[in-house]
């Protein structure tokens, strides 16, 4: 395989796909925190996440292309199966880190307020 190749377990692809995740989560968090004051929504997040993905993935994924075609084996079509696929990914990545925070979250309320009884 060449240098150009994307290879799934290549350190700068780990590395990007925890950047990715970590951005994703940020900028959702900022957005969320500065425009949506409504707690109670449990969808706009999880929306709002999947739209910061796709904006990601096609940033990264697109200057991959124009830098190095050969990477995508020069087919759009790829690139856009990709990018539709990493969206998804990323997007699920993320949204677990919400699940686990939550539940954490959760679990130390619960037992704070057993405890304090």
């Amino acid at each position: 395989m060449g240098e150009a190749y994307l290879g799934l377990f290549s350190i700068e692809y780990l590395s990007s796909v925890t950047a990715m995740v970590m951005a994703s989560n940020l900028i959702t968090q900022i957005i969320k925190e500065i425009f949506f004051m409504d707690n109670g929504n449990k969808t706009t997040p999880k929306i709002l996440n999947l739209i910061v993905s796709f904006f990601i993935i096609l940033f990264h994924h697109v200057s991959i292309f124009i830098n190095n075609s050969q990477v995508f084996h020069n087919s759009i079509v790829e690139l856009v199966f990709l990018i539709i696929l990493n969206t998804f990914l990323i997007t699920g990545l993320s949204m677990g880190n919400y699940k686990v925070l939550g539940l954490t979250k959760e679990r130390n309320i619960r037992g704070f307020t057993e405890r304090s009884r």
